[in-house]
């Protein structure tokens, strides 16, 4: 019954007999999938990805992983890593905007243990994105209104820095009315000083959308839920400091999309 009382290998312990049964087998770690590189919820500049497994696997676990980029089969180019992980790229990656399934097909290894297999089909899927750059990474005027935005595409990641107190950039994006628009600012999360905030806001300034790493529930990072568009035009994602410090540790990364 599953009681203290009826464990072990026959059964009939005392319930003073806690903790580990000498007598039962070593317990296996099963092969699971422990995490994806890069998360399936942030935008990919390149269609190249880790899989780690909770214990190593062989290379027969090679053949259990497919691709499929646009839609389209994609061919598997395999690079050198740990024995727990699967690193690996497609090898006709496409271009922004396209869409990069991985599929993980049920597989068993060579080892005769039989925990040794990936028994479920699994399946991550990603949007490759553009890369882009601050163009004022030091702190300056050349992004730092409204009025001078740095114009971005989509999909896109920005990589950027608060380069001196006070400093603010300024992204200009077209949207249109009913589009999804998904704004994710990572600083913390990659070990940035960078305490941000990051405000979305309509072509002549005023404000549509905020949120900041120092707000309830306290976050490593702005926490921003995907936003409707209202009207067609010109918006402009505004990133800072919650303190209006700066510095050129201050760095990070901007990820900006329509789904």
């Amino acid at each position: 019954d599953a009681s203290v009382a009826d464990q072990g290998p026959v059964g009939g312990d005392t319930p003073g007999n806690v903790g580990i049964e000498t007598g039962l087998a070593s317990e296996s770690v099963p092969t699971e999938v422990e995490q994806v590189i890069p998360l399936p919820s942030l935008l990919i500049p390149a269609a190249s990805i880790t899989v780690q497994y909770r214990r190593p696997v062989d290379a027969a676990f090679e053949s259990s992983v497919s691709l499929t980029v646009g839609g389209a089969p994609s061919g598997v180019t395999f690079s050198a890593a740990a024995t727990d992980e699967l690193s690996f790229s497609a090898s006709n990656p496409g271009s922004a905007g396209l869409r990069f399934g991985i599929d993980l097909a049920p597989v068993a290894g060579s080892a005769p243990d039989a925990d040794d297999r990936q028994p479920h089909h699994v399946r991550f899927d990603y949007l490759l994105a553009a890369v882009d750059s601050d163009v004022d990474p030091v702190g300056g005027d050349i992004n730092g209104s409204v009025a001078s935005a740095q114009p971005v595409v989509f999909p896109t990641i920005v990589t950027g820095a608060i380069g001196i107190p006070g400093d603010s950039d300024h992204y200009r994006m077209t949207l249109q009315a009913g589009d999804v628009f998904y704004v994710d600012l990572i600083a913390g999360r990659r070990e940035s000083i960078l305490i941000a905030n990051v405000s979305i806001l309509s072509s002549d300034g005023s404000v549509v959308f905020s949120a900041s790493a120092a707000e309830p529930p306290i976050s490593r990072d702005p926490e921003l839920a995907p936003f409707t568009v209202p009207a067609d035009g010109d918006y402009v994602v505004r990133v800072g400091s919650v303190d209006a410090s700066g510095s050129a540790a201050a760095v990070y990364e901007l990820q900006v999309s329509t789904r």
